[in-house]
């Protein structure tokens, strides 16, 4: 028997959680800020209200400065605020008060198989995966650019 899911959106998830209605949300993520590991509109998370005190290397659902809802992985916290970076970002996100968190990723789901990113593994991969980061963006650099280059011989052979 396959399981049925209520589709809520995320500010009807929110609200529920708010009034003390804690369900797990399962739903696919629009943007490709956490690529490779989840992909847009493919893979499938579950998001639960965090329950515990959050760490480096979880990955998150926040409202952003605009009010838009992201996920993204924790590079940086201290008492009071927290900062996130996606996996496929350059760049940081600015610091921001644990208020704006809401949900925490507990799981993806692709091809048929679950996979768990709240464990330990899971957030020591996520943190050598920051620590990559100076090199991941020259890396993108030169793959374009190889990418361009095949393009164009392929152009002018074929």
């Amino acid at each position: 028997m396959q399981e049925q899911y209520k589709q809520l959106s995320v500010r009807q998830w929110h609200e529920l959680a708010q009034n003390g209605v804690r369900i797990p949300m399962r739903t696919q993520l629009d943007g490709v800020s956490m690529q490779p590991l989840i992909r847009r509109n493919r893979d499938y998370v579950t998001i639960i209200y965090p329950e515990r005190w959050l760490v480096r290397g979880d990955i998150v659902l926040f409202t952003d400065s605009r009010g838009k809802y992201v996920v993204h992985r924790i590079c940086r916290l201290d008492k009071e605020r927290v900062q996130t970076f996606g996996d496929n970002c350059d760049y940081p996100d600015a610091w921001m008060p644990y208020g704006n968190i809401l949900g925490l990723v507990v799981s993806m789901e692709r091809g048929g198989k679950t996979y768990c990113l709240d464990s330990d593994a899971s957030r020591r991969w996520g943190d050598f995966w920051m620590k990559s980061y100076p090199l991941r963006r020259p890396f993108r650099k030169a793959y374009r650019f190889v990418r361009r280059a095949l393009g164009y011989l392929k152009r002018k052979i074929f």
